[in-house]
């Protein structure tokens, strides 16, 4: 894969995980207000159901954390490649040019 189409693919992704975050944050929201009013009208609400729902959603949250170190990694690792290419290509230049 060339470096245009890993930035296109990375793009898309950080698009993706931008967008999940905002569905998971708005679903937590709602849910939340839905046990709320659930206590209200019946006294109790279901507790496993919400140890679950948290629970996938704190490791949902974390995979995504993960996603995004990774891909942070891989930036700087590509950032550092470049920097490298840029210097020897330097000094190639500047030798060529000394001994020509």
């Amino acid at each position: 894969m060339t470096s245009r189409n890993a930035n296109i693919v990375i793009n898309r992704a950080v698009r993706f995980l931008k967008k999940a975050v905002v569905a998971m944050l708005a679903s937590v929201f709602v849910f939340t207000a839905l046990m709320i009013v659930t206590y209200y009208v019946k006294g109790a609400v279901p507790d496993v159901l919400v140890s679950e729902f948290f629970a996938f959603f704190k490791i949902e949250g974390g995979a995504m954390c993960l996603i995004k170190i990774v891909e942070m990694i891989f930036e700087k690792l590509a950032e550092l490649t470049k920097k490298k290419k840029a210097a020897r290509s330097r000094r190639k230049n500047e030798g060529g040019k000394m001994n020509g």
